[in-house]
Protein backbone atom coordinates (compact mmCIF):
# COMPACT_ATOMS: atom_id res chain seq x y z
CA UNK A 1 0.00 0.00 0.00
CA UNK A 2 1.08 3.75 -0.55
CA UNK A 3 -0.27 6.48 0.42
CA UNK A 4 0.50 10.14 -1.09
CA UNK A 5 1.53 11.33 1.80
CA UNK A 6 1.66 11.36 5.59
CA UNK A 7 -0.20 13.87 7.06
CA UNK A 8 0.68 14.79 10.79
CA UNK A 9 -2.21 16.01 12.33
CA UNK A 10 -1.48 18.62 15.27
CA UNK A 11 -3.99 19.30 18.42
CA UNK A 12 -3.70 23.16 19.24
CA UNK A 13 -5.26 26.20 19.23
CA UNK A 14 -6.44 28.48 16.11
CA UNK A 15 -5.75 32.23 14.96
CA UNK A 16 -8.08 32.12 12.00
CA UNK A 17 -12.41 31.84 12.02
CA UNK A 18 -12.81 30.10 9.34
CA UNK A 19 -16.42 29.21 9.20
CA UNK A 20 -16.06 25.91 7.30
CA UNK A 21 -13.69 25.08 9.46
CA UNK A 22 -13.70 20.84 9.38
CA UNK A 23 -11.55 20.37 12.51
CA UNK A 24 -14.77 21.55 14.13
CA UNK A 25 -17.19 19.06 12.05
CA UNK A 26 -14.79 15.99 12.08
CA UNK A 27 -14.55 12.77 14.38
CA UNK A 28 -11.83 13.31 16.90
CA UNK A 29 -9.67 11.13 19.03
CA UNK A 30 -10.76 11.97 22.42
CA UNK A 31 -7.00 13.23 23.57
CA UNK A 32 -6.29 16.61 25.31
CA UNK A 33 -2.64 16.99 23.78
CA UNK A 34 0.00 15.59 21.37
CA UNK A 35 1.58 13.51 23.77
CA UNK A 36 0.53 10.41 21.92
CA UNK A 37 1.33 11.70 18.94
CA UNK A 38 5.02 12.62 19.45
CA UNK A 39 5.80 9.53 21.62
CA UNK A 40 4.61 7.64 18.13
CA UNK A 41 6.29 9.46 15.77
CA UNK A 42 9.78 7.82 15.00
CA UNK A 43 7.73 4.54 14.69
CA UNK A 44 4.70 6.05 12.49
CA UNK A 45 7.32 7.96 10.24
CA UNK A 46 8.82 4.52 9.90
CA UNK A 47 6.21 2.91 8.83
CA UNK A 48 5.13 5.40 6.31
CA UNK A 49 8.78 5.11 4.39
CA UNK A 50 8.48 1.80 4.68
CA UNK A 51 5.40 1.77 2.47
CA UNK A 52 7.11 4.40 0.52
CA UNK A 53 5.57 7.59 1.02
CA UNK A 54 7.86 10.32 0.48
CA UNK A 55 6.48 13.54 1.58
CA UNK A 56 4.71 15.08 5.15
CA UNK A 57 2.65 17.36 5.71
CA UNK A 58 2.41 18.92 9.11
CA UNK A 59 -1.35 20.46 9.49
CA UNK A 60 -3.72 20.91 12.83
CA UNK A 61 -7.15 20.68 14.11
CA UNK A 62 -5.79 24.65 14.74
CA UNK A 63 -2.74 26.69 13.34
CA UNK A 64 -0.04 24.68 13.62
CA UNK A 65 2.43 27.62 13.52
CA UNK A 66 0.65 28.66 16.99
CA UNK A 67 3.20 25.47 18.30
CA UNK A 68 5.81 26.58 17.27
CA UNK A 69 7.93 23.53 19.20
CA UNK A 70 5.87 20.93 17.98
CA UNK A 71 6.22 21.83 14.39
CA UNK A 72 10.27 21.78 14.85
CA UNK A 73 10.52 18.39 16.05
CA UNK A 74 8.17 16.71 13.49
CA UNK A 75 10.18 18.59 10.94
CA UNK A 76 13.47 17.65 11.93
CA UNK A 77 12.45 14.11 13.09
CA UNK A 78 11.05 13.88 8.83
CA UNK A 79 14.71 15.01 7.94
CA UNK A 80 16.41 12.99 10.02
CA UNK A 81 14.42 9.73 8.54
CA UNK A 82 15.03 10.89 5.00
CA UNK A 83 11.62 12.15 3.66
CA UNK A 84 12.53 14.20 0.94
CA UNK A 85 9.47 16.48 1.26
CA UNK A 86 8.38 18.49 4.28
CA UNK A 87 5.60 20.57 3.46
CA UNK A 88 3.53 23.15 6.53
CA UNK A 89 -0.27 23.76 5.88
CA UNK A 90 -1.00 27.13 7.24
CA UNK A 91 -2.99 30.00 7.54
CA UNK A 92 0.18 31.75 7.52
CA UNK A 93 -0.75 34.54 9.91
CA UNK A 94 2.20 33.82 12.29
CA UNK A 95 4.91 33.48 10.14
CA UNK A 96 4.56 37.03 8.44
CA UNK A 97 4.22 38.47 11.63
CA UNK A 98 7.43 36.94 12.64
CA UNK A 99 9.22 36.00 9.21
CA UNK A 100 12.72 34.03 11.26
CA UNK A 101 10.08 31.13 12.36
CA UNK A 102 9.80 30.38 8.78
CA UNK A 103 13.48 31.24 8.17
CA UNK A 104 14.43 28.93 11.26
CA UNK A 105 11.84 25.82 9.51
CA UNK A 106 13.76 26.09 6.38
CA UNK A 107 16.93 25.64 7.64
CA UNK A 108 16.22 22.78 9.82
CA UNK A 109 14.67 21.00 6.88
CA UNK A 110 10.94 21.71 5.88
CA UNK A 111 10.91 22.06 1.90
CA UNK A 112 8.07 23.72 1.44
CA UNK A 113 4.84 26.08 2.27
CA UNK A 114 1.09 26.12 1.51
CA UNK A 115 -0.84 28.89 2.80
CA UNK A 116 -4.82 27.95 3.42
CA UNK A 117 -6.64 30.88 1.82
CA UNK A 118 -10.70 31.72 1.21
CA UNK A 119 -10.36 34.63 -1.64
CA UNK A 120 -7.31 35.46 -4.27
CA UNK A 121 -8.03 39.47 -3.08
CA UNK A 122 -5.77 39.34 0.85
CA UNK A 123 -8.74 41.76 1.75
CA UNK A 124 -11.56 39.40 0.65
CA UNK A 125 -9.90 36.47 2.56
CA UNK A 126 -9.12 38.75 5.67
CA UNK A 127 -12.75 39.35 5.91
CA UNK A 128 -13.97 35.56 5.47
CA UNK A 129 -11.46 33.80 7.61
CA UNK A 130 -9.94 36.65 9.68
CA UNK A 131 -6.39 36.93 8.62
CA UNK A 132 -4.33 39.68 8.67
CA UNK A 133 -1.57 38.86 6.55
CA UNK A 134 -0.99 39.37 2.81
CA UNK A 135 -0.61 35.74 1.27
CA UNK A 136 1.36 36.79 -1.22
CA UNK A 137 4.07 38.65 0.37
CA UNK A 138 4.62 35.26 2.68
CA UNK A 139 4.81 33.02 -0.14
CA UNK A 140 7.15 35.25 -1.94
CA UNK A 141 9.78 35.43 0.72
CA UNK A 142 9.21 31.58 1.17
CA UNK A 143 10.26 31.11 -2.59
CA UNK A 144 12.97 33.53 -2.23
CA UNK A 145 14.57 30.91 0.72
CA UNK A 146 14.33 28.00 -1.81
CA UNK A 147 10.99 26.47 -0.62
CA UNK A 148 8.43 24.63 -2.92
CA UNK A 149 4.86 27.06 -2.76
CA UNK A 150 1.55 26.37 -2.71
CA UNK A 151 -1.85 28.25 -2.13
CA UNK A 152 -4.83 25.93 -1.41
CA UNK A 153 -7.77 27.78 -2.38
CA UNK A 154 -11.11 26.50 -0.36
CA UNK A 155 -13.83 27.39 -2.95
CA UNK A 156 -15.83 29.21 -1.30
CA UNK A 157 -19.27 30.78 -3.71
CA UNK A 158 -18.24 33.60 -5.51
CA UNK A 159 -14.57 33.64 -4.54
CA UNK A 160 -14.17 34.49 -8.45
CA UNK A 161 -15.93 37.30 -8.48
CA UNK A 162 -13.33 40.04 -8.86
CA UNK A 163 -10.95 38.29 -10.49
CA UNK A 164 -10.09 35.55 -13.43
CA UNK A 165 -8.83 32.51 -12.29
CA UNK A 166 -6.22 32.75 -15.36
CA UNK A 167 -5.42 36.32 -14.65
CA UNK A 168 -4.88 35.20 -11.01
CA UNK A 169 -2.64 32.38 -11.82
CA UNK A 170 -0.27 34.89 -14.05
CA UNK A 171 -0.15 36.75 -10.66
CA UNK A 172 0.77 33.58 -8.79
CA UNK A 173 3.75 33.13 -11.21
CA UNK A 174 4.45 36.29 -11.01
CA UNK A 175 5.39 36.65 -7.06
CA UNK A 176 7.41 32.86 -7.57
CA UNK A 177 4.43 30.84 -6.16
CA UNK A 178 4.74 27.14 -7.80
CA UNK A 179 1.21 25.75 -6.89
CA UNK A 180 -2.54 25.80 -6.99
CA UNK A 181 -4.75 23.94 -5.40
CA UNK A 182 -8.48 24.53 -5.67
CA UNK A 183 -9.92 22.29 -2.99
CA UNK A 184 -13.58 22.03 -2.82
CA UNK A 185 -15.86 22.15 0.41
CA UNK A 186 -16.78 19.31 2.17
CA UNK A 187 -19.54 18.14 5.15
CA UNK A 188 -18.90 15.10 6.98
CA UNK A 189 -21.13 12.34 6.36
CA UNK A 190 -19.84 9.87 8.77
CA UNK A 191 -19.26 10.28 12.58
CA UNK A 192 -19.83 14.39 12.63
CA UNK A 193 -19.79 15.67 15.86
CA UNK A 194 -23.02 16.79 17.69
CA UNK A 195 -21.91 20.21 18.59
CA UNK A 196 -23.13 24.23 18.17
CA UNK A 197 -19.31 25.07 16.66
CA UNK A 198 -19.68 21.74 14.18
CA UNK A 199 -23.81 22.56 13.51
CA UNK A 200 -22.65 26.08 12.44
CA UNK A 201 -19.70 24.81 10.52
CA UNK A 202 -21.90 22.28 8.19
CA UNK A 203 -24.49 24.95 7.79
CA UNK A 204 -22.88 27.53 6.53
CA UNK A 205 -20.07 25.45 4.57
CA UNK A 206 -23.48 23.76 2.79
CA UNK A 207 -24.59 27.47 1.85
CA UNK A 208 -21.53 28.98 1.00
CA UNK A 209 -19.58 26.62 -1.21
CA UNK A 210 -18.64 26.54 -4.77
CA UNK A 211 -21.85 25.22 -6.85
CA UNK A 212 -21.44 21.90 -8.63
CA UNK A 213 -21.83 23.85 -11.45
CA UNK A 214 -19.32 26.64 -10.84
CA UNK A 215 -16.59 23.64 -9.74
CA UNK A 216 -17.03 21.62 -13.27
CA UNK A 217 -16.51 25.58 -15.17
CA UNK A 218 -13.20 25.88 -13.28
CA UNK A 219 -12.23 21.80 -14.18
CA UNK A 220 -13.12 23.07 -18.00
CA UNK A 221 -11.03 25.61 -18.38
CA UNK A 222 -8.19 24.50 -16.25
CA UNK A 223 -8.01 21.03 -18.69
CA UNK A 224 -8.72 23.61 -22.12
CA UNK A 225 -5.69 26.10 -21.20
CA UNK A 226 -3.77 23.87 -19.34
CA UNK A 227 -1.44 20.91 -20.38
CA UNK A 228 -1.82 17.54 -17.90
CA UNK A 229 1.37 16.44 -15.91
CA UNK A 230 -0.13 13.71 -14.59
CA UNK A 231 -3.04 11.87 -12.97
CA UNK A 232 -3.35 10.95 -8.81
CA UNK A 233 -4.10 7.55 -8.02
CA UNK A 234 -7.63 8.59 -6.60
CA UNK A 235 -8.32 10.33 -9.87
CA UNK A 236 -6.91 14.30 -9.32
CA UNK A 237 -5.10 15.74 -12.26
CA UNK A 238 -2.50 17.61 -12.14
CA UNK A 239 -1.87 20.28 -15.10
CA UNK A 240 0.29 23.08 -15.74
CA UNK A 241 -1.34 26.19 -16.06
CA UNK A 242 -0.33 29.40 -17.28
CA UNK A 243 3.08 27.72 -15.78
CA UNK A 244 1.58 26.53 -12.23
CA UNK A 245 1.59 23.23 -10.96
CA UNK A 246 -2.54 23.45 -10.51
CA UNK A 247 -4.99 21.15 -9.49
CA UNK A 248 -9.00 20.42 -8.45
CA UNK A 249 -9.02 18.39 -5.38
CA UNK A 250 -12.26 17.20 -3.93
CA UNK A 251 -12.61 17.42 -0.29
CA UNK A 252 -10.18 15.50 1.82
CA UNK A 253 -13.28 14.12 3.82
CA UNK A 254 -14.13 11.94 0.49
CA UNK A 255 -13.03 8.36 1.28
CA UNK A 256 -10.13 6.54 -0.99
CA UNK A 257 -10.40 2.97 -0.96
CA UNK A 258 -7.70 2.14 -4.30
CA UNK A 259 -6.17 -0.93 -3.07
CA UNK A 260 -2.64 0.43 -4.78
CA UNK A 261 -2.73 3.82 -3.20
CA UNK A 262 -5.01 5.86 -0.94
CA UNK A 263 -5.05 9.69 -0.60
CA UNK A 264 -3.16 10.05 2.54
CA UNK A 265 -1.99 8.45 6.16
CA UNK A 266 -2.96 10.52 9.03
CA UNK A 267 -1.38 10.51 12.20
CA UNK A 268 -3.46 11.73 14.92
CA UNK A 269 -2.69 13.30 18.06
CA UNK A 270 -3.41 9.79 19.52
CA UNK A 271 -0.09 7.90 18.07
CA UNK A 272 -2.00 6.61 15.67
CA UNK A 273 -1.98 6.31 11.78
CA UNK A 274 -5.24 6.31 9.89
CA UNK A 275 -6.31 6.31 5.97
CA UNK A 276 -9.51 8.64 7.22
CA UNK A 277 -10.44 11.77 8.65
CA UNK A 278 -14.04 10.44 9.76
CA UNK A 279 -13.62 6.75 10.37
CA UNK A 280 -11.69 5.20 13.44
CA UNK A 281 -11.92 1.58 11.65
CA UNK A 282 -9.60 2.97 9.47
CA UNK A 283 -6.96 2.61 11.90
CA UNK A 284 -3.63 1.19 10.42
CA UNK A 285 -0.77 1.08 13.14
Amino acid sequence: MRAQSLQVNLLGPCNARCPFCIAKSTWKTGVEDNEGLFRGLEKCLGYARYHRVDSVMITGTGEPTLLDDAVAEVVSEARRLGFPSIELQTNGMLLAQEPRRLETLAKIGLTGLAVSTAHPDPYQNQMTIGVTHDYLDLLSKASGMGLLTRVTLNLVNNCFNTVKLADWADILVSRGIHQLTLRELGIPDVNPLDTVASERARAWTEANRMLEREVHELRRDIRQHGHLVRTTAFGVEIYDYHGLSTCVSPSCLIENTSLDEIRSMILQPDGYIYSSWSLPGSILI
